[in-house]
């Protein structure tokens, strides 16, 4: 069993294949039609749902459009007619003899009309008239026919709820059109009512409304059928809901209220409710009411889930036929590439490729076939014949004879022209190796002879270049006296050159000390020119002061006197700053002269200064070179040692050399031997060049 189902076998791979092909295939056309089957029923769905809502909305607002159009009369009617002056000056007398006379005809031929109309009324504000008096119109349909109800007293309709009396203090207090929530009357009968306020001279007086029964619309709802969970419902303005059922009334107010809101109106949408997916759209009527309608998704998708089944069964049972023909198909198709496979995994593991008795016949009858694998089996069994013919032929060579004639299938014959290249490089190449012998015994001989010669050579040069050595010590010691003793003279040198630079800085600070002196010597002939000035500049006003003295007579006298001191004293300083002026000058005349030799002196000492600094130079250079010179001589004297030992080392080669030509004769001689067993063809004098 396990080898029946090895699924690694062609016939299996082949069944499988197309298997998996018809399965993915088939899985999406199914998976195609079964998105359209949901699609289009969803389309349909739909579309029933919208239809039905539609309908039952019209139905619905045919009646609630009539009774807004009732009232809007009864409105008009009331508004034209009431005054309210004269209702206040008499309400009782004018609302019996005016109001009643105008409006009860229009309020019972609308509730005659239509047979949906319970009740019709015209109810005034209880406090309009100032007293307590409630003036009502009020006409209702009994099993005897149309009445007209009777006014309740005003403390009796004072004391009703306002709650109940939601239909009066909805439009009263609005001021606007006012639709009340499904309530049940006494009866059991289910019922709204439609209010409008009636507004006089912009004053809400009353209102007017009808009382419409609504068990035919209840009766609507329970007459929709969509599919066989589908529903309808309908939910007045306050959420509560006029038709029930149990799925209804396990609803939580926010599934109620995302049922009343989900989505627009008119359009189909998904939800959720008591655990249940349903298909709804929702509508509202002229009243406000919203209409709702629903049905299951599953049902939906029953008829999509059904057909889908159908195509699974068919379609298992076509696979189970499509894999159990492929398998014989693949088996018929495999048994000969099984023959095939075997014999050449034995090639392949055991190197044997020869072909046996039954061998040879299984593949004669299978070459008889006309298709793909006839041919392959064919071109097989050709190739490993070839295949031995070559082995027989390297067979042949490995035993030594080269001399062999490989017989090619053709130009294209890979194994065949490699072969044969490779017989006729061997042939050329050991011929080559013979003539190469030859020559190798003969040089051998030659090289032995220089070999010897050249050990000798070498002997004699190791002499010469031990004497060369000796010479070169000596050079070497007296170049590097030579050298020490610049480096002295290079520090000595480098001493008065630093010696020689500090007295130049001294002398050019003492020309900078002799050119101060001067330019204070310059200062000081400026500073008695000024005292000079001064003592002129006092005589003048001395002089100035002795006329004004003598101006003066008696009484300037001794104002002359001190004038004279001043002008005496004034001639002293003049005479006295001349004197010093004259000494100044011969200083700065001598400032001068020491300035030009301190300039001098600086010159010339400078000059000695880049003298000294081009002989420290000088005798640098000679140091650097005297010691560039002691360790190049040394590097000669390192080469010659390198050189005395390289000859050395040639002798002992030439030596080895003259060992190893010996050894290498014998070896050419014993190679030749070897070669001679080889079988060479006569023309193989070269090597021919190999091709791919």
């Amino acid at each position: 069993m396990a080898k029946m189902f090895n699924f690694k076998k062609l016939s299996w791979k082949i069944a499988l294949i197309v298997g998996v092909t018809v399965v993915v295939v088939t899985g999406a056309i199914a998976a195609y039609m079964q998105n359209q089957i949901l699609s289009e029923i969803d389309r349909n769905t739909q579309l029933h749902l919208q239809l039905q809502l539609q309908d039952a909305a019209e139905k619905c607002d045919l009646t609630l459009l009539e009774a807004v159009s009732g009232v809007a009369g009864m409105k008009k009617l009331a508004e034209v007619s009431f005054v309210i002056d004269e209702y206040t000056a008499d309400a009782e007398s004018y609302f019996n003899n005016e109001v009643k006379t105008i409006m009860s005809g229009y309020l019972y031929n609308i509730v005659d009309r239509n047979p949906f109309f319970t009740a019709s009324y015209l109810s005034i504000d209880p406090d309009l008239a100032g007293y307590p008096y409630v003036c009502e119109l009020y006409f209702e349909e009994t099993g005897d026919g149309i009445e007209e109800g009777e006014s309740q007293e005003y403390e009796e309709y004072m004391d009703v709820d306002s709650e109940d009396m939601e239909w009066f203090y909805g439009a009263f207090s609005s001021g606007k059109p006012y639709w009340t929530g499904v309530y049940e009357w006494v009866d059991g009968t289910f019922m709204v009512s439609y209010v409008e306020p009636v507004v006089v001279d912009n004053n809400v007086i009353g209102v007017v409304g009808l009382d419409i029964s609504i068990d035919h619309i209840e009766e609507l709802i329970q007459d929709i059928v969509i599919l066989n969970t589908g529903f309808a419902v309908l939910a007045d303005n306050n959420g509560d809901f006029l038709e029930t059922n149990d799925m209804i009334r396990r609803l939580s107010r926010e599934e109620i209220d995302n049922l009343l809101s989900g989505a627009s109106e008119n359009e189909v949408f998904e939800i959720k409710l008591d655990g249940v997916n349903y298909m709804a759209a929702r509508t509202k009527l002229v009243s406000g009411y919203t209409f709702c309608v629903l049905v299951q998704k599953s049902e939906t998708t029953a008829e999509a889930t059904a057909s889908l089944i159908r195509f699974g069964i068919i379609f298992v049972t076509a696979l189970a036929v499509v894999l159990i023909v492929s398998y014989f198909i693949g088996k018929t198709i495999s048994r000969p590439l099984v023959i095939l496979a075997d014999f050449m995994n034995k090639a392949g593991t055991t190197g044997d490729i020869k072909f046996k008795k039954e061998d040879i016949k299984t593949i004669e009858s299978l070459s008889m076939q006309k298709d793909e694998i006839g041919q392959c089996i064919g071109a097989t069994a050709n190739f490993v014949e070839h295949v031995i013919n070559i082995a027989d032929e390297l067979e042949t060579i490995a035993s030594g004879d080269l001399t062999t004639e490989i017989d090619l299938l053709s130009d294209e014959d890979v194994m065949g022209m490699a072969l044969t290249h490779t017989v006729d490089n061997l042939n050329a190449l050991f011929g080559e190796i013979n003539a190469s012998v030859n020559q190798a015994l003969t040089g051998a001989k030659q090289v032995a002879d220089g070999a010897q010669s050249l050990a000798e050579g070498s002997t004699e040069q190791a002499g010469a270049i031990e004497k060369l050595s000796s010479a070169i010590a000596e050079i070497t010691n007296q170049i590097k006296d030579n050298a020490e003793t610049a480096e002295k003279t290079a520090k000595l040198s480098e001493s008065i050159k630093a010696n020689a630079e500090k007295g130049s800085r001294q002398m050019d600070e003492m020309t900078i000390a002799v050119k101060e002196i001067n330019d204070a010597s310059h200062s000081i002939s400026k500073i008695l020119k000024t005292i000079d000035d001064i003592a002129f500049q006092t005589n003048i006003l001395a002089l100035n002061a002795s006329v004004e003295a003598a101006r003066a007579g008696q009484h300037g006298k001794g104002f002359a006197v001190v004038a004279e001191e001043v002008r005496n004293l004034a001639a002293k300083s003049a005479e006295a700053a001349k004197e010093t002026g004259a000494i100044i000058q011969n200083s700065v005349e001598k400032a001068e002269l020491g300035s030009r030799i301190t300039e001098e002196t600086a010159v010339s000492l400078a000059g000695i200064v880049d003298g000294i600094n081009q002989s420290s130079g000088l005798i640098a250079e000679i140091d650097k070179a005297s010691v560039e010179q002691s360790a190049s001589i040394t590097e000669i004297n390192t080469g010659i040692d390198q050189v005395a030992q390289v000859v050395q080392q040639n002798t002992a080669t030439a030596e080895e050399s003259a060992a190893a030509s010996k050894e290498m004769n014998d070896q050419s001689n014993m190679l030749q031997e070897l070669i001679s067993q080889f079988k060479l063809k006569k023309d193989n004098k070269a090597l021919p060049e190999w091709k791919d």
